[in-house]
């Protein structure tokens, strides 16, 4: 009877060591930023608290995020590029299966919560760390 419970106790573990295996070899790639697909997915209240931004820094906000690339490469280092080619990088760590830990060069942590993944797509939600709140509250992406 013991051994039987050996036997389940080691086949449960190796069945999640896979899983978080796999979602790490998704996450692999580069993935490119939908805009449009992340504003019009924003629940009401983002909405509206959207809508109240002045033109001139909704603008900024789209230059910034509009086309955004991210790299997760499987050594574990990160890049982001925006369209402006400002660039950042740092490092990448997947911790409990669903939540992305990004720490950039300045040491700056960022986590972000795996809402879906598939072979093509990738929904993160920014986890809100200290005084960083993210305009837009569920990030689209397709990979290249």
């Amino acid at each position: 009877m013991k051994s039987i419970y050996i036997i389940i106790t080691v086949l449960t573990l190796s069945l999640f060591s896979s899983h978080a295996q796999t979602t790490q070899e998704q996450l692999v790639g580069t993935w490119t930023f939908n805009y449009q697909e992340s504003l019009d997915n924003m629940n009401a209240d983002s909405k509206t608290a959207f809508n109240k931004i002045p033109s001139p820094l909704k603008q900024k906000i789209e230059a910034n995020y509009k086309k955004r690339k991210i790299t997760f490469n499987s050594d574990g280092s990160y890049q982001q590029v925006s369209v402006n080619g400002y660039a950042i990088t740092g490092v990448w760590t997947l911790r409990n299966k669903n939540i992305i830990e990004i720490t950039d060069g300045k040491g700056n942590l960022n986590k972000q919560k795996i809402e879906e993944l598939t072979d093509t797509r990738l929904i993160l939600k920014p986890q809100d760390v200290g005084m960083g709140k993210s305009t837009i509250k569920q990030w689209y992406f397709t990979k290249n």
